[in-house]
């Protein structure tokens, strides 16, 4: 339970913004390192250990905002606020992905080029 002496609403409000960061950082995470990633093993690997470090972050949070003890209504802000963001940001993720597999692949086609002509050259 959140103590009285701190301002429940600010305490709730904060784990909100932070599981919107969280899920913010991680689905920066997965769309530029897990998209390339296609065997199983290497994702998992990636995935846990993201997810573990969200643990850790929201267990920090727990004891810096709310001195150790754990509260359900905080659980529930956290997850919340990272469902909130994945529900809301489908479409913006989707665009930014497509923008970014077209920036890399135009990097990895002048590259190639530049191997290419290189070696003609030689």
């Amino acid at each position: 339970m959140i103590f009285s002496t701190i301002n429940q609403a600010n305490c709730f409000l904060c784990f909100i913004f932070f599981g919107i960061i969280c899920a913010l950082i991680s689905k920066i995470f997965f769309v530029l390192f897990l998209k390339n990633f296609k065997k199983l093993p290497i994702k998992l690997l990636f995935e846990c250990i993201f997810y573990t470090i969200s643990a850790l972050f929201f267990d920090f949070l727990l004891v810096y905002l709310n001195f150790g003890r754990f509260s359900i209504s905080l659980l529930l802000a956290f997850v919340g606020g990272c469902l909130w963001f994945n529900l809301i940001s489908k479409n913006l993720v989707v665009f930014f992905e497509t923008k970014w597999y077209t920036l890399v692949n135009k990097m990895i086609q002048q590259r190639k080029m530049k191997h290419a002509n290189k070696s003609k050259k030689s």
